[in-house]
């Protein structure tokens, strides 16, 4: 089930991200990889209006995460 996050979330939510990115990361050592994003730039996203975050939960966990951006101009068709 699919369930809106909020800021609230984030701790639980960037964790998440970081187990999911990690064997990527050591792959490719990229400094853009989720794996390393800090908390501060992960909150900061919950208030961009255009980007909505959900959390995948199965039987009462959350066990994962999707986030949806809106591109700014695509209210111009």
């Amino acid at each position: 089930m699919l369930v809106k996050a909020d800021l609230s979330n984030a701790e639980e939510l960037l964790a998440i991200q970081h187990r999911a990115f990690a064997a990527l990361y050591e792959t490719y050592q990229d400094q853009y990889n989720p794996a390393i994003e800090t908390m501060d730039y992960f909150q900061s996203r919950f208030a961009r209006p255009n980007c909505t975050y959900y959390k995948i939960v199965e039987e009462g966990h959350t066990v994962g995460l999707v986030r949806t951006t809106v591109a700014e101009d695509a209210d111009q068709g």
